[in-house]
């Protein structure tokens, strides 16, 4: 990453993601992966260390980009699946959302 917050890839890299992605969609495609619940609970630290700017703009801002496509991602691939979203700060963890596959 950049000192603006671009992220740039080799070929190589992007070569990778694609072959990845592939592999995935070719996993996905069986009955027996679509088929299968899972349940997962995303934990997100809402700590005072979140609004370092070592990653821009912060942290918080990077981990919601980031969960965001990951929530999109998961649920393309296993639509059946359950995620709860629940937050921790100050030693305190509140439940954001209970298990469901609407977010």
């Amino acid at each position: 990453m950049d000192d603006g917050g671009i992220t740039s890839f080799t070929k190589d890299e992007v070569m990778r993601k694609i072959e990845r992605k592939d592999y995935m969609d070719k996993l996905n495609s069986s009955s027996k992966t679509r088929s299968m619940i899972r349940y997962l609970s995303i934990i997100i630290d809402l700590s005072g260390s979140m609004k370092n700017i070592d990653m821009k703009p912060t942290r918080l801002a990077v981990t919601k980009m980031h969960l965001k496509r990951f929530i999109r991602d998961f649920f393309d691939q296993n639509p059946l699946s359950l995620i709860c979203l629940q937050t921790v700060s100050d030693g305190k963890a509140t439940m954001i959302s209970d298990f469901t596959n609407s977010l």
